[in-house]
């Protein structure tokens, strides 16, 4: 049996260069080009993971996590070809846990705390949301980059 799948194509008018830092920013087209095609059943199970991949995914970060807890958290004394920690960073402590689910709620909170003020003062300014939130995730994205400068360059090794 055949289906639908609702395909996005790129804005035709925003060819022209853009800035680097603007590159980086999330935007949505005024007038976005949808395009329907046709799908088989057997293209359309294989565009998501299945629920047993997920099951997998999920073992394998179990056992990498617990690889970590018996290494009492020395990286060194773990087989790089075995186990790769990148990322579950965020997930192998106690407190880089609790760590994370705060930036994630704070940032939440903040993206909220502005529209309810836009909306209390009958405005509505997308930009100054984008600027919360970007501001929110500065951090990680210094994170992000200082992590694949790191293996770029262990790659290169």
């Amino acid at each position: 049996s055949l289906g639908l799948v609702k395909v996005r194509k790129a804005n035709r008018a925003a060819k022209h260069s853009v800035k680097r830092s603007e590159a980086k920013a999330v935007r949505f087209s005024k007038t976005p080009e949808v395009a329907f095609r046709h799908v088989t059943q057997d293209e359309l199970q294989k565009t998501w993971y299945k629920p047993q991949e997920y099951d997998a995914f999920k073992e394998d970060c179990k056992r990498t996590a617990a690889y970590y807890r018996n290494a009492q958290g020395d990286i060194t004394r773990l087989d790089p070809v075995k186990v790769c920690l990148r990322g579950l960073e965020q997930n192998l402590t106690r407190i880089s846990i609790m760590s994370r689910r705060i930036t994630i709620t704070s940032s939440v909170n903040m993206v909220l705390h502005e529209q309810l003020s836009q909306k209390t003062r009958g405005q509505s300014n997308p930009e100054k949301v984008r600027e919360v939130c970007m501001a929110m995730s500065e951090a990680s994205r210094r994170r992000a980059i200082t992590v694949a400068s790191f293996d770029e360059k262990l790659a290169k090794l």
